[in-house]
């Protein structure tokens, strides 16, 4: 990967190796056209789409208020166009207490508004705790868990009419599997463990053209089987000097057990979980910059912290902008896995 990375504002976009095109021309590039024809990528800055006109290829609308650009080409194109098999985007990150619960939401929300509306992509909550943030972050809570689906008869892949007695659904359109919130001691309803979570995976993988996993912090092993499972990673990390070490040092864990190209092809999210954060920040994204596809900063925003639904549209311009970043670098991700 090219260490150049933008650092004029408060994000760092996705980079394009040296005499590559960039991660949205790769995702778009990597998809066959179809009637009618899409109109040429733009530069991030240029016109590519238009807000009141349908995505190409696609049936959802991209909704005033998200910029004109590559990003969002490739966003709506990648969604309108999902492979049969659909992809899985594990996000977690080296330490609890980071965001990975609010970026799963905000980023599901995104790809929601995108994706065609019988086919909305879906949230897997496998946090070991009760008291995961998902659930909050994605919309009004639903009695079920993954226990309940485990539950139902047959072992086989579940059509979504049946999944979708399972889950709750956001503001988009993002659909949402909830962890236990309620574990008996008698052992009847346990919390996600690793095998839980391939089973909850074969389940609902034929359902949903694309999968988010909310996993637990690295070492956790619910977190090693979301990662196994994953056609993406997403490491979330906090904008800090300690926050991108961490990223690092998590980074050459994964490496070391083998995980080469999950590394090579993760999107690295830092997060802005507070204004202003300090200037040590830009060398760690720099660093980091190296060894994944894409770093992105997130900015701080009101509305990502608060304890409620996240709406993408109601974000800030920089906050909405780097949103489409993430989701345009995940898409360039598991395409080019995809094609490979």
């Amino acid at each position: 990967m090219s260490e150049t990375v933008s650092l004029a504002g408060r994000r760092t976009a996705p980079v394009p190796e040296r005499g590559s095109a960039g991660p949205a021309e790769r995702a778009i590039g990597a998809t066959p056209p179809a009637p009618p024809p899409a109109p040429p990528p733009a530069p991030p800055d240029g016109p590519s789409v238009s807000p009141n006109a349908p995505a190409a290829g696609g049936t959802r609308q991209v909704p005033k208020g998200l910029p004109m650009s590559a990003c969002t080409h490739a966003v709506w194109t990648a969604m309108a166009r999902l492979p049969a098999r659909a992809p899985v985007v594990a996000l977690t990150s080296p330490a609890g207490g980071v965001g990975v619960s609010t970026v799963t939401a905000a980023l599901g929300a995104l790809l929601a508004l995108a994706a065609p509306r019988a086919a909305p992509p879906l949230a897997i909550d496998a946090g070991t705790r009760a008291w995961s943030g998902l659930p909050a972050r994605v919309g009004p809570p639903c009695e079920a868990t993954f226990n309940d689906l485990l539950a139902r008869e047959g072992l086989e892949a579940m059509p979504h009419h049946e999944a979708r007695a399972f889950t709750q659904q956001g503001p988009t359109g993002l659909e949402m599997l909830a962890g236990e919130t309620r574990p008996g001691g008698d052992g009847t309803r346990p919390p996600m463990t690793a095998g839980a979570l391939y089973r909850v995976l074969t389940r609902v993988r034929g359902a949903y053209p694309l999968v988010l996993v909310d996993a637990p912090a690295a070492g956790d092993a619910v977190c090693e089987q979301a990662l196994r499972r994953s056609t993406t990673a997403v490491l979330v990390a906090r904008a800090s000097g300690d926050g991108t070490e961490h990223a690092l040092a998590f980074l050459a864990w994964l490496r070391s057990l083998g995980h080469d190209r999950l590394v090579d092809g993760a999107v690295v999210v830092v997060n802005e979980v507070a204004p202003n954060p300090p200037r040590e920040v830009r060398a760690g994204e720099r660093v980091l910059a190296r060894q994944v596809r894409a770093v992105v900063r997130l900015p701080y925003d009101r509305e990502l912290a608060k304890p409620e639904p996240v709406r993408p549209m109601a974000l800030g311009k920089a906050a909405r902008g780097a949103l489409l970043e993430i989701a345009a670098a995940v898409v360039a991700a598991w395409e080019s896995t995809t094609s490979a």
